[in-house]
């Protein structure tokens, strides 16, 4: 039987289960971390978690493409406490492989920008917008 799941095409896991997911990504939890509170195996949560990824770095692109006609979020000003806030966030992976670098700084970038609103919801409607496709 199919699962219906308005946050992922063609899910495996229900919607709730997701929206776990979400919860505990939003709280900047490692994959392994997720794996053992869901109850999924850490590969599948690294996929999904890599969907989720590419996803906040479209999102990113296109709200970089908005802010070019109206009001610019200033991150020159704020360089260096991004800088620090990303180095000590990717630390944690102790090494990260080139092709997933961008990812993690562009999710980076959006956890900075949205550090006083509930990742939660955001992370919520973004993907309830533009569905994730697992590869």
């Amino acid at each position: 039987m199919k699962m219906k799941n308005k946050y992922i095409i063609r899910a495996r896991i229900s919607e709730a289960k997701f929206r776990q997911i979400v919860k505990l990504y939003a709280f900047d939890m490692q994959a392994n971390q997720i794996a053992q509170l869901t109850g999924i195996s850490r590969n599948s949560i690294n996929s999904y978690l890599k969907a989720m990824r590419i996803r906040i770095a479209e999102f990113m692109e296109e709200e970089e493409r908005r802010e070019q006609n109206g009001v610019k979020f200033d991150l020159d000003n704020d360089m260096e406490a991004f800088w620090i806030f990303t180095k000590t966030r990717l630390a944690r992976f102790r090494g990260l492989p080139q092709s997933s670098r961008k990812l993690h700084i562009k999710e980076s970038e959006f956890r900075y920008r949205h550090r006083n609103d509930n990742l939660y919801y955001i992370l919520l409607k973004i993907f309830r917008e533009r569905p994730l496709k697992l590869s």
